[in-house]
């Protein structure tokens, strides 16, 4: 429907959930906006193949991104390796996060690494809250609301978007 509205044509549809792995994982059928992934069956969770970010880019000829956005859950820190390696190398302008659940920790190498060469916003998707941010009111913000260890079903989460400074 969205691309419809937007009338755009060049967007794919993929039904894959997003992992460290090409693996089959499980998922959540009934958590709404909560729902999250398992490597072993469960019930009330539907199989479903996982791919690796960077595989899904090199499957479609992707070489670069303008603008990435990830809200996968918590789950974010799977990508680390690929987010990480697409940073470093360039290949993403734009990248906004919905950083939650999980533990600072488990964020560490994503936000030391897009904090070094990036201009920072916090932003508020359902307003029009946008704050230019530094790397160290980040890190105290995360580490304060993520805390030591993954706390599944919060509703709290911080929203950054990375803009690369060398950008242009």
């Amino acid at each position: 429907k969205n691309i419809s509205l937007n009338k755009v044509d060049n967007i794919k549809i993929f039904n894959y959930i997003m992992s460290d792995k090409n693996s089959d994982e499980y998922i959540s059928d009934s958590f709404g906006t909560e729902n999250f992934t398992l490597k072993e069956k469960k019930e009330g969770f539907v199989k479903n193949k996982s791919i690796k970010l960077m595989d899904l880019i090199k499957n479609n000829d992707i070489n670069q991104i303008d603008f990435l956005k990830i809200d996968i859950e918590g789950s974010i820190p799977k990508l680390s390796k690929d987010l990480t390696y697409l940073w470093k190398n360039k290949k993403i302008n734009f990248c906004a996060l919905s950083i939650e659940k999980n533990s600072f920790q488990s964020y560490f190498e994503i936000i030391d690494t897009f904090t070094r060469n990036s201009i920072m916003y916090e932003i508020d998707p359902n307003s029009e809250f946008r704050k230019k941010i530094s790397k160290e009111y980040l890190v105290k913000k995360l580490k304060k609301e993520l805390g030591l260890n993954y706390q599944s079903n919060r509703f709290n989460s911080t929203e950054v978007v990375f803009e690369r400074e060398d950008f242009n």
